[in-house]
């Protein structure tokens, strides 16, 4: 089961790197296109352009596989991902380029937010039919696809320096890694995962409960013990219920999902109104530089890999309604962050530090838990719609939370 869970992880890091490799980059693109706000620009560009997608593939979820939207993320990732070396090849001159160099980059960028919403839902979809490690592996691999990135930016910041040249450098190797990753995740989603004896037995075993001639199944839980599973009720561990042949229905699986979904949206509110936008540009250290914002989001996202791979060792949080509680809990957040910053704005990166780390391990820990209990309980189809409902409610978070970082602005006014 090692094979397996790996390979969810490096998906999980796959269907956020070209995301991560843009956002890294915002340092070359100021430079290039200075006074035009790009970093907030990606974000309008990409967010939407995942919200959109999600909304088409929950629709028409039937039409398509999860293996084919699978094969179209990751290969249009491959693609795309060329987009920013090339325009800097043909267009930059000088750490100068016309305008026509920015809209192809922001075309590229709007392009990969579909990608993801095409991409993403499909593999936490496909987890889903598999016992909770799986989610649980999905989502540190999204983490660990930040802290590989921060790695990289810190190498980069020491090696190259921050000089045009270093600048250049260190653009074109975050967006060479991320295709390095992107196309090792086509390559697994093609060739390697459909053939996983894990992955058989289960899918399998989901085919056999929807036409009814299956046994009730058995699940390894979170922890690695063998349990027989319920009758699909909440708090129980299975995903799966026998003769469930009709097509999902968005909407009734919207409603058994409500508390998750709500959960999702608070956690990435709270979350993205804080973070990268508060912890990147408004706190300073004189002792630091700019490196004090730098390690600051090395240490949000090594918080954020630790949360999420906590429930594999200290197993879930089973009912919905305390999950939305560990939610809601998390707005005590904003408060905080704004005191701290309002108090501590040019120093004590000591006390920033540890409120930006259990920002990052309040968030990966809830994100994982309500992966991998969505799925309990839903019968045949309704699996594979849940991985796109749950990124769906986490792009609504992330868009509500972006329009929260400007109210932060103003705030501060």
């Amino acid at each position: 089961m090692g094979g397996a869970y790996l390979c969810f992880v490096v998906l999980g890091a796959g269907v956020l790197a070209p995301w991560n490799a843009f956002i890294t980059a915002v340092d070359y693109f100021a430079k290039v296109y200075p006074g035009e706000h790009m970093d907030r620009k990606v974000t309008v560009c990409y967010i939407p352009a995942l919200v959109l997608t999600m909304l088409l593939t929950i629709r028409f979820h039937n039409l398509l596989s999860s293996r084919f939207r699978m094969l179209v993320g990751f290969g249009g990732f491959s693609i795309l991902l060329f987009a920013v070396p090339v325009v800097d090849a043909l267009f930059v001159r000088d750490s100068a380029a016309p305008p026509v160099a920015q809209y192809l980059t922001l075309a590229a960028v709007f392009g990969t937010g579909i990608l993801d919403g095409v991409a993403q839902g499909a593999v936490l979809g496909d987890a889903s039919y598999l016992p909770g490690r799986y989610q649980q592996a999905f989502s540190s691999g999204t983490a660990a696809s930040g802290v590989l990135v921060s790695l990289l930016r810190v190498f980069t910041k020491f090696g190259f320096g921050d000089s045009w040249v270093g600048l250049r450098r260190s653009t074109m190797l975050y967006f060479i890694t991320a295709l390095a990753v992107t196309s090792l995740c086509f390559f697994l989603a093609a060739y390697v995962v459909p053939r996983l004896p894990t992955v058989v037995y289960y899918r399998d075993l989901a085919r056999a409960f929807e036409t009814g001639s299956g046994v009730l199944p058995m699940e390894l839980d979170v922890g690695g013990d063998l349990v027989v599973a319920n009758d699909g009720t909440e708090d129980g561990n299975l995903a799966l219920v026998p003769g469930s042949q009709k097509k999902a229905d968005y909407l009734h699986v919207t409603y058994k999902l409500r508390h998750v979904i709500i959960g999702l949206v608070m956690i990435y509110t709270v979350t993205l109104t804080i973070f990268p936008g508060v912890v990147a540009e408004d706190v300073h250290s004189g002792q630091l530089g700019d490196w004090y914002n730098v390690l600051l989001v090395l240490v949000y996202n090594c918080g954020d890999l630790g949360g999420k791979s906590l429930p594999a060792v200290t197993g879930i949080i089973r009912n919905r309604l305390r999950l939305m509680a560990w939610c809601a809990a998390r707005f005590v957040f904003l408060p905080i962050f704004y005191v701290a910053v309002m108090i501590w704005p040019d120093g004590h990166p000591g006390i920033m530090a540890l409120l930006v780390l259990v920002l990052g391990l309040s968030n990966g820990f809830v994100t994982s838990n309500a992966f991998m209990v969505a799925p309990r309980g839903l019968q045949g189809q309704e699996v594979d719609l849940s991985g796109s409902l749950l990124v769906f409610a986490l792009a609504i978070g992330l868009l509500i939370g972006a329009g929260g970082g400007w109210l932060w602005l103003l705030a501060e006014r």
